[in-house]
């Protein structure tokens, strides 16, 4: 029999014998003079031999354990419990191990809640995590990463990142980073089916004792950031503009109107007459605006209260009837018979209302016909204002409800648009918990619909504010 257990075992058998020989000797002299005695004492030697013999196997199978409970702590497996009951040396020497393995066992499963709980933390990001080893060989990938960087294999751990993306920009942060170099910090593009995705890159080295051992990326997507920094570019750029066109108008009237002290009252009279529409359409722009700004506020709640929607949209065809006749249009109005309830701000939904029959009118030509209609439908109040105008075109469609942009910018001014009725139209439909839509064919006009949510029981307990 081969190891420890197999060795004490060979090496007993001669101290036995060794032992049982000189006893023998004994034995024999004293059966010479004394036989009982003799007898007495070899009992006591063939009990020791085989006391001998049951301890040393003792001790081997206790031996054959400690080497199990080392092949199996070698092998990563779970070892059998040590208890180390006896006061021996092999005893001290079981308690020893038995101790060490319930600190091992511990320090394992701190590490593997830890790991458990890291692994959780970057699969919940949103920001992609890519970890490399030295040799560009994929540690740990998350779902986010994946997404961002189009990574469609299952397996990625153990391959090279740049076998498992074909965004270049990723591979290369990382190998800039794996040089030991500072931080990386970088912006790429990426096309999903989606749509493309603007990604910012931030690489950085992972050292152990002074000695490059990987890098870790860091995927940020900013596509909406950069969406909303080019939206705010364009709203500064569209005011300054939309505030210089009138003010340029303004100055320049005044100013000719100083510089001749001897002008004609007409002539004067003109001038003032064109300040005052500049004026006036600065005022608009300005109150649009404001309207704007506190639809989009979040902490200002709607002045809410209970409304038949039939009273605002009569009042705001009433207003504006006079002016379609002006215009050679005909306007038609269709109301149900019972109350359309809302839970709303009367004045917000009356500027939702004048501002999609002011645009009807406006771009509707002389012997053109506007219907405005309210109905009900299914838990929802639906307005439609239609028109036999000039349409929009389908590439103009999806844009009319931002802020300044118009189809016919000439057109628009000269009828004195601010650019900023449809979106006002839209961010009050939201405010309320509703949505605008559109369907409109180029000459033949444009069908603008509106739905609101209906208010609900009486006697329930209601609060609404804005979105």
């Amino acid at each position: 029999m081969n190891g420890p257990a197999g060795l004490l075992r060979r090496a007993a058998v001669p101290v036995v014998l060794a032992a049982s020989g000189g006893l023998v000797a004994v034995v024999l002299a004293l059966r010479a003079g004394r036989p009982g005695l003799a007898g007495a004492v070899g009992a006591v030697v063939v009990a020791a031999a085989a006391r001998g013999i049951v301890d040393a196997e003792r001790a081997a199978r206790r031996i054959r354990r400690l080497a199990a409970v080392a092949e199996a702590v070698s092998r990563g497996d779970d070892p059998p419990v040590v208890t180390g009951a006896r006061r021996d040396d092999l005893g001290r020497l079981e308690r020893a191990i038995g101790t060490m393995l319930r600190r091992v066992r511990g320090h394992i499963d701190t590490i593997t809640a830890e790991r458990n709980t890291i692994g959780a933390i970057l699969a919940g990001m949103v920001e992609g995590v890519v970890a490399v080893d030295r040799e560009e060989r994929v540690v740990h990938m998350n779902h986010a990463a994946r997404r961002i960087l189009g990574v469609s294999t299952e397996t990625v751990t153990g391959r090279r990142v740049w076998e498992v993306t074909r965004v270049g920009e990723a591979a290369e942060a990382l190998r800039v980073a794996l040089r030991g170099e500072r931080t990386h910090f970088g912006e790429t593009r990426v096309t999903t089916p989606e749509g493309d995705q603007v990604v910012q890159l931030v690489a950085s080295t992972l050292r152990r004792d002074d000695r490059v051992d990987g890098a870790i990326l860091v995927l940020h997507d900013v596509t909406e950031l950069r969406r909303l920094e080019a939206v705010r570019r364009d709203f500064v750029a569209n005011v300054s503009h939309e505030l210089k066109t009138p003010l340029t108008t303004v100055r320049g009237c005044v100013e000719t109107i100083l510089d001749d002290p001897d002008m004609d009252d007409a002539v004067r009279r003109r001038f003032l007459e064109r300040i005052r529409e500049q004026s006036e359409r600065l005022g608009r722009l300005v109150g649009d605006l404001l309207t704007i700004s506190r639809l989009e506020s979040d902490g200002e709640a709607l002045h809410v209260e209970r409304l038949d929607l039939r009273d605002v949209v009569r009042a705001s065809v009433d207003a504006h009837e006079a002016s379609a006749r002006e215009e050679g249009i005909e306007m038609a109005t269709r109301l149900p018979d019972v109350p359309v309830m809302l839970e709303g701000d009367a004045e917000a939904l009356r500027e939702l209302v004048d501002n999609l029959v002011v645009n009807a009118i406006r771009y509707t030509p002389e012997g053109g016909r506007v219907d405005v209609r309210l109905r009900t439908r299914t838990g929802s109040a639906v307005l439609e204002v239609r028109d036999t105008g000039i349409g929009i075109a389908p590439e103009d469609q999806g844009r009319v409800f931002e802020r300044f942009y118009r189809v016919d910018r000439a057109r628009s001014r000269r009828l004195g648009g601010t650019g900023l009725g449809l979106a006002i139209v839209k961010h009050v439909a939201l405010a309320h918990g509703g949505n605008v839509s559109l369907r409109s064919t180029p000459g033949h006009g444009s069908t603008f619909r509106v739905d609101l949510p209906l208010a609900r029981d009486p006697d329930a307990t209601t609060a609404f504010t804005e979105s």
